[in-house]
């Protein structure tokens, strides 16, 4: 099935709208039935399954296209490619993207013969159609999964420089014989993903090392599906609307735009900067760091979060004692009990947050007695590989525990296991159901102390940029 236009794909793909396939094979446009052939059906697989097992139904059963593994996109007279992206409720009911957007895969010895504009992740992924469909745990019921959002999305119009730059790092790695040491953090926006449980039967050669590597493939990361979702959502009632999120901007890579906007504070204290950017500072409060780092990043107004909020860029205040010592551990999000025990590791919320790029912003005492810190300068960073797979063993403990309803013995600081599980703030008395029906503190993953220690002994010397 072929279609003469962008709006004549639209059109018909949004047939699925607030229905399940099964339901919105009942209100194809008249114009469209006499597209669909006997021959077609006979095309069919006979059985879906796996992680692609809804959207291989979807392009065979609706829209009447044979699934295949070719390099050219999905609806080639249009240059668009159709994707299925899963939707799941949060414990608190919040509506999500369940996991990050599998692209194409591809092999070392192949792409480190490409450029990024004639790449194969170009010419495939320029245009996508996004369904945004509401996943059921264990079922293969597709036909009967409701859609939520469908929307063409134009890659390369909304974030084409940063997605060159992840693009660059990721083939660089790989030209460097590293490919080995590839992980999502390395990359704000486009990532290269493993496939889970068959990693180790993917294990590939690369061209620049003996080392094997695990198979990756290009991926959109899970934050930014997130906001490309949030996006399109909001422009429900504004679909005609090709306004490119970089209207008006002008890209900058994290690090130049980071020294831009920090610079000027290096070497002041935590109170004349809030004097400053206009912030409230109070000595008592133990976040008042915290709390100064978005007005020092510009991030007051909604225009200035994209490059934060779609690459989920993580930004962490740490407090450097007058003898060197950082004396805290750091906090993430709350852990969801009966979420949680319904993810994977590479779908997880936390693995989505530790693959995310770091804005570490140090706050130095430069003498015990000083009842301030001043801004010591900042670093960006990602997690190695070797120290994920670490974090994965605490996740999968973490998560084990939930399941057998044991919330007594998750793995403590004291295991040196670079993070570990605990209540966070005063509230410690804060209750959280759990899959097993009963209520328990809530909890949340940390960084040891002792791990954000290295990182501090390991920075480079903070230098501002000479600026012109």
């Amino acid at each position: 099935m072929e279609f003469k236009s962008r709006e004549k794909l639209l059109y018909y793909a949004r047939t699925l709208e607030g229905r399940t396939i099964n339901d919105a094979v009942n209100f194809i446009p008249p114009e469209f039935i006499s597209e669909f052939t006997k021959a077609d059906e006979a095309e069919y697989k006979i059985e879906y399954k796996g992680k692609g097992g809804f959207g291989d139904f979807l392009e065979e059963r609706f829209f009447h296209k044979k699934n295949d593994s070719e390099s050219r996109p999905d609806f080639s007279e249009l240059a668009i490619e159709l994707k299925a992206s899963p939707l799941k409720k949060l414990q608190d009911g919040t509506v999500t993207v369940k996991e990050r957007l599998v692209l194409n895969h591809f092999r070392f010895v192949d792409i480190v013969k490409e450029s990024f504009d004639t790449s194969k992740f170009v010419s495939k992924n320029a245009h996508l159609l996004l369904v945004f469909y509401f996943y059921m745990k264990n079922s293969v019921d597709y036909g009967n999964f409701k859609i939520d959002l469908v929307d063409i999305w134009d890659t390369l119009l909304r974030d084409s420089k940063q997605l060159e730059e992840d693009w660059n790092t990721i083939v660089a790695k790989v030209r460097r014989g590293e490919a080995h040491l590839l992980s999502e953090g390395d990359t704000v926006l486009l990532g290269a993903c493993t496939k889970g449980g068959n990693k180790e039967k993917s294990m590939q050669k690369q061209p620049y090392s003996d080392i094997p590597a695990p198979g990756r493939a290009l991926c959109l990361k899970s934050s930014y599906i997130k906001s490309i979702y949030k996006t399109l959502a909001a422009d429900r009632e504004n679909r005609h609307s090709e306004k490119s999120l970089q209207t008006g901007k002008v890209w900058k890579p994290l690090d130049v735009l980071l020294h831009e906007r920090l610079d000027r504070y290096f070497g002041i204290c935590g109170a004349k900067i809030a004097r400053i950017t206009g912030t409230k500072f109070n000595p008592k409060d133990k976040s008042r760091y915290a709390r100064l780092m978005k007005p020092m990043l510009g991030l007051q107004k909604d225009e200035n979060y994209h490059e934060f909020e779609a690459g989920n860029i993580q930004v962490k205040s740490v407090r450097i004692e007058a003898n060197g010592k950082v004396n805290e551990a750091m906090s993430f999000r709350n852990i969801y009990f009966k979420d949680i025990v319904t993810e994977d590791w590479e779908d997880s919320l936390f693995y989505e947050e530790l693959t995310s790029k770091f804005i570490f912003m140090f706050f130095r005492k430069k003498d015990k007695d000083d009842d301030d810190y001043v801004f010591d300068g900042f670093v960006l960073w990602n997690m190695p590989v070797a120290d994920l797979e670490t974090a994965q063993v605490v996740w999968e403990d973490t998560r084990n525990k939930i399941m057998n309803g044991d919330y007594k013995h998750f793995i403590n600081a004291s295991k040196k296991r670079i993070a570990h599980v605990r209540p966070k703030g005063r509230n410690g008395a804060s209750l959280m159901e759990t899959p097993q029906g009963t209520f328990e503190k809530k909890k949340c993953f940390w960084l040891n102390n002792e791990y954000i220690q290295e990182i501090v002994d390991n920075r480079t010397p903070f230098r501002p940029l000479v600026q012109e």
